[in-house]
Order: C-alpha cells, then structure tokens, then sequence
C-alpha cells in the first residue's frame, strides 16, 4: 500500500513520543509542518526528528520559527508561505 503524501501537518503528544521509525519513510512527505513550542520541552521538536526529515529530503517549517504557515492547493501544484522567517515552499502535484 502506498501512503505517500506531498504534506505532512505533525502535530506533538503531550507524551513527547514521535511517530514509529518507518513512518516518515513510508509518507515521504515533501513539506513538513510542525507545531513546536518552548515550553514545555516535550512540546519542542527534537532537533534529531528535525534531522531525519531534512535527511529524507523534506522541507520542515518548525512553527516555532515559522508562525502560522499558508497552503494553498492548486490543481496541479502546492505553494506554503510561512508568516516568519522562510521562503515560500513551492511544489508541483506527484
């Protein structure tokens, strides 16, 4: 079964505990949005989950750098404007 997706909205777990190993791998995702807050810690992105995604070829907007994040669904592209700091995330349909 195929379970890729262009978008992955991640949200945290009180908990702290991340996906299972594989599930990045099998979603592929070429954008990432992630909540992320200082406080407390275990609502923070670890910054080896971050890694993991950046190495897959991911892009992250971390919201805690990013603010709020835009996307817009066009017939055959996707394009994320975070409100601070990065450029827009521009990407054509799979």
């Amino acid at each position: 079964n195929e379970l890729k997706s262009d978008v992955l909205i991640k949200g945290r777990h009180y908990s702290g505990e991340e996906d299972s190993p594989g599930f990045l791998e099998a979603v592929q995702p070429r954008l990432v949005v992630a909540t992320s807050v200082p406080f407390p810690e275990r609502e923070r992105v670890p910054e080896e989950w971050a890694e993991a995604v950046r190495a897959q070829g991911s892009t992250l907007f971390r919201q805690d750098e990013t603010g709020a994040v835009r996307i817009l669904i066009f017939e055959d592209q996707m394009e994320a404007t975070p409100y601070i700091g990065q450029a827009t995330f521009r990407s054509r349909s799979r």
